[in-house]
C-alpha cells in the first residue's frame, strides 16, 4: 500500500467534499426541463403589471433583470447598482453607457426624452450621471432607432467636455440563441435575464 502524506490526504478529502455535491447536482438536473427561477417569482417585477409602452423610459440599474451574483462568464461588473435607465423599443429595452479614459457614465433618467414618428424613435439625454448616480456631469447623447425591412437598427452619438473612448449599448430582452449572423453565427444559449435560469 502506498503511503499518503497528511497534506495530500487532506487535499484529496477537500476536493472530494466539493466535487461530490456538485456531481450529484449535475446528475439531478440532466434532462430536466428549465423552470422559472424561484427568486424571480418572489420579486416585485414578477407581479402582474401593465406592459411598458413603446418609447417609455424605465428607471433600471445594472442589477435589474439579471442574476446577482452573475451566473456564467462576466467581466467588468460594478460592485454597486449603476443607473442604466432604458427606453422601450419593441420587445427590447435599450440603455447606454459612455466611457472616457477616466470614468464610466450613464444617462440621467430625469433628463431623458423619447419621441416616436412613424418607424423612427429618437432618444435624447442632456445630462450624464456617475458614481452610482450620486454625481452628474454635463454631456449629451442622441440615439436613433429605425425599423428597416423587419429589423431594428440604431445609432448613438454622444458629446462631452472630455474625449469619449466608447459608447456601450445595453440591450435587455434578448432571448437565448443566435445573436448574430457574423462571427460564424454567434450563438449564446445562456440566460442573461432572470426570467428563466440555470438551476445553479
Amino acid at each position: 500500500m502506498k503511503h499518503i502524506g497528511r497534506r495530500d490526504f487532506l487535499l484529496s478529502a477537500a476536493l472530494l467534499g466539493v466535487a461530490a455535491p456538485l456531481l450529484s447536482r449535475l446528475r439531478a438536473v440532466e434532462g430536466a426541463e428549465r423552470t422559472v427561477d424561484p427568486r424571480w417569482l418572489a420579486m416585485p417585477e414578477a407581479r402582474t403589471t401593465p406592459a411598458p409602452m413603446a418609447g417609455e423610459i424605465l428607471p433600471l440599474t445594472s442589477t435589474s433583470e439579471v442574476f446577482v451574483p452573475p451566473k456564467g462568464r462576466t467581466f467588468m461588473k460594478f460592485s454597486f447598482d449603476f443607473p442604466e435607465p432604458a427606453v422601450v423599443i419593441g420587445d427590447y429595452r435599450f440603455g447606454f453607457n459612455v466611457f472616457t479614459d477616466e470614468n464610466a457614465y450613464s444617462l440621467d433618467g430625469a433628463h431623458m426624452k423619447a419621441e416616436t414618428k412613424g418607424d423612427v424613435t429618437t432618444l435624447t439625454c442632456d445630462r450624464f450621471t456617475w458614481a452610482g448616480g450620486q454625481e452628474t456631469a454635463p454631456g449629451s447623447l442622441v440615439a436613433t432607432f429605425r425599423h428597416v425591412d423587419g429589423a431594428l437598427e440604431w445609432s448613438a452619438v454622444a458629446h462631452m467636455q472630455r474625449p469619449i473612448k466608447t459608447i456601450t449599448t445595453v440591450i435587455r430582452g434578448v432571448p437565448r440563441g443566435q445573436l448574430s449572423f457574423g462571427n460564424g453565427g454567434f450563438f449564446d444559449p445562456r440566460d442573461n435575464e432572470i426570467l428563466a435560469g440555470y438551476p445553479f
